[in-house]
């Protein structure tokens, strides 16, 4: 069906006195649909007469938003729509049990009930903040923008992923969660976060390996060979690493830790692994990060992140590997993290996060029939809501005629893994991909995280965290955590 078609008949079930703001939320953005017949329905009680629309039957609507939590089977064309949150479900106490087990994740879901039949339409695995009430804000805030996107997909000819439900692994209906074990499971896990926090810093650096992409899909530890490019104010990450004229370098993000800002640098590794030059390559006074290389007609540009600056830009390559120069804009008014380019069949797709919908958490996809577009964003989108593997970690690559992506993993820690997906379908109209290994920080100085990988023929480089703990940054973490927790509770 598209927009031109005529409109899908959606309603919501509601039967408090009040509905909840996140519900507010998804009847609103649903109003903002076009080709959308929206009606707030009662099953019982009363509402504010702006969101009372009369008691209708809702048998032969296109698809049911069930907030009433009723389970009754409405007789949709379509089918019927309600939430689950965490293990117990409890609409009143969400992610309860999992924050009294010290979980570090949640888990959404969006079921559909259509005959007999129950499936789901999306899962979020979203990350469980130290603070309780920011994780489930959060968590309501992105749910309630599902049933306006999969219903403007459905409206568009998208055909919705549907998955076997299957029962959550702890037992449900074991009891709720006492008010005074989540209370000090809680207080605990907010203090000793908050303490971590406070002499904590990370340190990346960037090594290379032998073996090539399909190295990835072995299930063997990378050999890697650190670089000696940091040093005692910066460090450097994201590395990708480009050949031309017999010039081998590894373009990084180089951050400096006393600017708290990052730039792009070029290092020029010599045949056993040495860095012999490092060359300042792309600097603006906002930060920079993940240099994705892009050849187009055989021109070298770097497409680095740039969020701040609300639009993905390219730097067109003027002299290898240390003069570039500002190019076209390639997606404009967009704060894309980590853009990610592949060819795929006629079509040019671009993979990132948004900083506005969680850095880690929500992937989305735009193709064109060309580098610089004009790009079209993916009906699904976003096409993968998963902490896990969500944000991009480096280019796609090819094995066997079988396409992979590497996303970061980051449900225990910040770029803590590499999840590796094969793509089982990308299409404008589809994606399905498949986690087929899962990579953890090797045995080497960097033993706490790893979140880009990028290749040139038998050479990986990646990246590597190490994590270290000491007082004389507690004031400065301090100014930072007061900043974020502020924030929170003005919110």
């Amino acid at each position: 069906m598209d927009a031109s078609g005529p409109e899908l008949l959606v309603g919501f079930a509601v039967s408090a006195n009040t509905l909840a703001p996140w519900q507010r939320d998804a009847i609103d953005a649903m109003r903002t649909v076009a080709g959308i017949d929206v009606h707030v329905v009662f099953v019982e009680g009363s509402l504010p007469p702006t969101y009372v629309e009369g008691r209708v039957s809702l048998d032969g609507f296109d698809v049911v938003i069930d907030f009433a939590r009723t389970s009754h089977p409405y007789a949709t064309r379509i089918g019927t729509w309600s939430f689950q949150f965490g293990c117990d479900n409890d609409a009143a106490f969400p992610f309860a049990r999992e924050f009294a087990s010290g979980d570090r994740t949640i888990d959404v879901q969006l079921v559909e009930r259509s005959g007999d039949a129950v499936s789901v339409l999306r899962t979020a695995r979203l990350p469980a903040s130290p603070w309780y009430p920011s994780t489930v804000r959060k968590a309501l805030a992105e749910a309630a923008r599902w049933p306006a996107e999969l219903v403007a997909a459905l409206r568009d000819g998208a055909t919705l992923p549907r998955t076997p439900l299957v029962a959550h692994g702890r037992s449900a209906g074991a009891g709720r969660v006492s008010i005074a074990s989540f209370a000090v499971a809680a207080l605990k896990r907010l203090v000793g976060s908050l303490a971590r926090e406070l002499v904590t810093d990370h340190v990346w650096n960037v090594g290379l390996a032998s073996g090539g992409s399909s190295a990835l899909l072995r299930d063997e530890p990378l050999q890697i060979k650190w670089l000696d490019a940091s040093t005692s104010h910066a460090w450097i990450a994201d590395p990708f690493v480009v050949e031309r004229n017999g010039i081998r370098a590894v373009f990084v993000e180089q951050y400096d830790e006393r600017r708290r800002k990052g730039h792009i640098a070029a290092l020029v590794v010599h045949g056993d692994m040495r860095t012999i030059a490092s060359h300042r390559a792309i600097e603006l006074k906002t930060h920079l990060s993940y240099p994705f290389p892009l050849e187009v007609d055989g021109q070298l540009y770097l497409v680095p992140e740039s969020a701040e600056t609300g639009r993905v830009r390219r730097y067109r390559c003027s002299r290898f590997p240390d003069v570039w120069e500002p190019d076209e804009t390639v997606i404009a008014d967009i704060d894309a993290l980590d853009t990610t380019f592949v060819q795929h069949g006629d079509l040019w797709w671009a993979f990132f996060t948004r900083a506005s919908r969680g850095h880690d958490v929500a992937l989305h996809a735009m193709y064109g029939p060309t580098a610089l577009g004009p790009w079209t964003a993916h009906p699904l989108n976003p096409i993968v809501l998963d902490v896990s593997c969500a944000r991009p970690a480096g280019p796609f690559f090819e094995v066997d005629g079988v396409l992979y992506r590497p996303a970061q993993d980051c449900s225990k820690t910040y770029g803590g893994a590499i999840a590796i997906a094969r793509i089982d379908e990308l299409s404008p109209r589809a994606f399905r991909e498949t986690i087929v290994r899962r990579i953890a920080p090797s045995a080497s100085p960097y033993l706490d995280g790893i979140h880009t990988v990028s290749f040139l023929t038998d050479t990986i480089a990646v990246d590597g965290k190490r994590t270290v703990r000491s007082f004389t940054n507690v004031p400065r973490n301090a100014i930072g955590i007061a900043r974020r927790v502020t924030s929170a509770l003005l919110r």
